[in-house]
């Protein structure tokens, strides 16, 4: 697990040397130096990997992950390069290579490839924005290709059964373009636009676990062949927060309604609308410091009017709701989910110029689907409580590695950039 072991090497104290006869420190630290490598620019990690994921089982790797500063400060992250190799019983041997740009504090570039030995390929690239020449103005570009063997559906409800879990293979070729402007110069609220294609077909899966076409006819009839889902969506912003990935203090609130029309390109008719709060509240710091501990609730809810394919419905389980479910375990037309983490820094370090944090997160989330929203009830609410590690490089970098204890036993997830 990369933020683990970058915990380890990056906490261990300062480089001293070796007495004659110890053989042992030497070697150490000579793994220590191969590990850990600091570079005119900022600096070289190399690491193996571990990781577990709830719907594929462990993968094991090795990772280099470069973070280059600029040429005034390396404490000012540029660039990172994070190519990697690793292997999982059902998909083999995947190279994958991540590449993050930052132009400026208010700009972001990212691409992200990889291809596997079975089954699984991905090639995305997004460019953000939150300005454009010289006016506040937000723009995101995203444009993806993958094949996903590790989709599971488990069926329609708040209450499907663990022992339904079937598989499927998601082909998909996407791209969205979302753009917004501030209601005045300095406004926290601003207004936003998106438009979204996505071409679908599911595919088989990978034994044992059943595959999905068969054991869902009703919900994948058609589903073989690929779809065209266009969509739009219009939103209502409202932004205090001093970053949107390395959040430490402000709220996020937005709301939004969006729908997919036969009579607009698309293969489906549905409407869709939510809301989500966001809000972070820390300790006090001293000034230029981060606070000692964060405060952070989230809430979101979702409903949906018509009938899309089943993965397009709301959903709970992931890294990013319900944590202690793997990804897609429950779909209905409703959703509601909400979360209080409470985020505890127990070290600072700065790394060949380069200021790291890490924080140890516990957090209780509880949530749940339906088939509309007045048909949700409190017994059907599943609950999820547990642990994030992470590791923050403000204000671009973070990554965590969280761990979920809910009603199926323990998960846990990886991901770099997510704030919450």
């Amino acid at each position: 697990m990369i933020l683990a072991l970058m915990l380890l090497l990056l906490t261990a104290p300062a480089r001293a040397e070796a007495p004659p006869n110890e053989g042992g420190n030497r070697v150490a630290t000579a793994v220590k130096d191969f590990v850990f490598h600091q570079t005119k620019t900022g600096m070289l990690v190399r690491l193996p990997t571990f990781d577990v994921d709830p719907n594929i089982g462990p993968t094991y790797g090795f990772v280099a992950v470069w973070v280059n500063g600029t040429a005034e400060s390396t404490s000012t992250i540029k660039s990172v390069h994070a190519p990697s190799v690793d292997y999982n019983s059902h998909f083999g041997i995947t190279g994958a290579y991540q590449y993050f740009y930052f132009p400026s504090r208010r700009t972001d570039i990212s691409i992200r490839g990889s291809l596997s030995q079975y089954w699984n390929r991905e090639l995305v690239a997004e460019f953000e924005t939150k300005e454009l020449g010289d006016r506040n103005v937000y723009f995101d570009g995203r444009a993806e290709h993958s094949r996903d063997g590790a989709k599971h559906f488990f069926g329609i409800g708040p209450n499907t059964p663990e022992s339904g879990e079937s598989n499927y293979t998601l082909d998909t070729l996407n791209y969205c373009l979302t753009a917004g402007i501030p209601l005045w110069d300095g406004s926290p609220l601003s207004v936003q636009a998106r438009h979204a294609l996505q071409a679908d077909e599911i595919e088989g899966s990978f034994p044992p676990i059943p595959d999905t076409v068969q054991a869902y006819p009703a919900q994948t009839r058609g589903l073989q062949y690929r779809r065209i889902n266009v969509s739009h969506r219009a939103y209502l912003i409202y932004d205090t927060r001093d970053s949107a990935d390395t959040t430490s203090a402000g709220t996020y609130a937005e709301t939004f309604i969006g729908a997919s029309r036969t009579d607009l390109l698309s293969a489906y008719n549905y409407t869709r609308y939510g809301a989500t709060l966001k809000t972070f509240l820390p300790a006090a710091a001293g000034a230029g410091d981060e606070p000692k501990f964060i405060s952070a609730l989230r809430v979101t809810f979702e409903d949906l009017n018509g009938s899309p394919p089943f993965y397009l419905l709301p959903e709970l389980g992931g890294k990013y709701s319900l944590r202690s479910y793997g990804d897609g375990r429950f779909y209905d037309h409703s959703m509601i989910d909400a979360t209080i983490e409470e985020r505890c820094r127990v070290y600072q370090k700065r790394i060949a110029g380069i200021p790291l944090s890490f924080w140890v997160d516990p957090f209780v989330s509880v949530g749940t689907v339906s088939a509309e929203p007045d048909l949700m009830r409190a017994n059907y609410m599943h609950p999820a409580f547990g642990a994030a590690l992470r590791v923050v490089s403000r204000p671009q970098i973070v990554e965590s590695l969280d761990f979920g204890y809910g009603q199926e036993g323990l998960k846990t997830f990886l991901d770099v950039r997510y704030s919450f």
